[in-house]
């Protein structure tokens, strides 16, 4: 495996198992992410998302694991009222940069879509050391970045879903890239991103399913990188996350698209060094939920850039 690969994908994906279109069971998720904790690709996994609601079950069918606290990242729902009720909830899960032999750790909240006056009331009552991921539409996030700007919360866009309108644009993902850029306010991105490079896929796992242009999460990744390093155009944004092609820089392969070298990632006459990579995924790009861990890794493995065999795994219920 090339070094800039597991520079721009290290704890990229948080596993969200629990979430459509997999929907599985907790203790499907559960037996998925302890596989994938001890598996050779366990360096691209993040934390384990999850709604409020389901914290205690959680807690109570992984008391026993004897492994390292388990990183959550919570996902909020409702209104304003609700919201605090559940964070108050979680009060008993210890967060993550605190030592604790607690099972579970927590590391960040995610929020819904919620008007920019009310992420100015939720931001004074963060818990310290947990990171807090706010929602914010593609269709208009100018507002939203604009009230996270210099709190040290970031930004979350929805990249997917299970119909097709819930993609955005390659426009709409360029200019909500930029904008973060722009006002220094880091993201995640969540949704229809477990496919390596953009194309038409099914929306759910269903046979008869419609399938709809689905976005590349090495295009975001690396879309992010050039935003957060360069000084990088609407125009050029929206050229990387059209890219359909990835090699290795050692690869027989032709190399056009994506090269991933030992120094880090060239596309076409722009190269991005490994440094530009970390710093951007240390404070820029944090990663992005997928309810499957496998389909990114498959998708990988088949660019022939990871080389490691898959062990099957439940996908959905269906």
């Amino acid at each position: 495996m090339t070094s800039s690969v597991q520079t721009l994908l290290s704890a990229v994906v948080d596993y969200a198992g629990l979430f459509p279109p997999a929907q599985l069971s907790l203790p499907e998720a559960i037996g998925n992410y302890e596989q994938d904790r001890t598996s050779s690709q366990a360096w691209m996994l993040g934390r384990f998302v999850l709604p409020a609601g389901r914290v205690p079950e959680l807690a109570f069918l992984t008391q026993s694991s004897g492994s390292e606290p388990w990183p959550l990242s919570v996902v909020l729902s409702g209104g304003l009222e609700a919201i605090l009720e559940q964070m108050r909830s979680l009060q008993s899960v210890p967060p993550q940069a605190t030592p604790s032999s607690s099972p579970l750790a927590l590391a960040a909240l995610e929020f819904p879509p919620l008007p920019p006056s009310a992420l100015q009331s939720l931001l004074p009552q963060m818990p310290n050391g947990i990171d807090a991921f706010f929602e914010v539409p593609f269709t208009d996030p100018l507002p939203h970045l604009k009230a996270l700007k210099g709190t040290g919360a970031f930004a979350k866009i929805r990249t997917g879903g299970i119909k097709a309108e819930a993609f955005p644009t390659v426009t709409q993902l360029s200019q909500f890239i930029l904008a973060c850029a722009d006002a220094e306010v880091a993201f995640k991105a969540t949704a229809g991103l477990h496919h390596a490079l953009p194309g038409d896929h099914r929306l759910t796992y269903e046979p008869e399913s419609p399938t709809a242009p689905m976005h590349g999460f090495l295009n975001v990744a690396i879309a992010a990188t050039f935003a957060y390093s360069q000084a990088a155009t609407l125009e050029d944004l929206s050229k990387i996350l059209r890219e359909t092609l990835a090699v290795r820089g050692d690869s027989s392969e032709k190399e056009s698209g994506f090269v991933f070298e030992s120094g880090g990632i060239r596309w076409g006459a722009h190269h991005i060094s490994s440094t530009s990579i970390q710093a951007t995924r240390q404070h820029f790009f944090h990663g992005f939920g997928s309810c499957s861990f496998q389909e990114p890794i498959h998708d990988l493995m088949e660019l022939q850039l990871l080389e490691t065999s898959l062990t099957p795994q439940k996908l959905a219920t269906k």
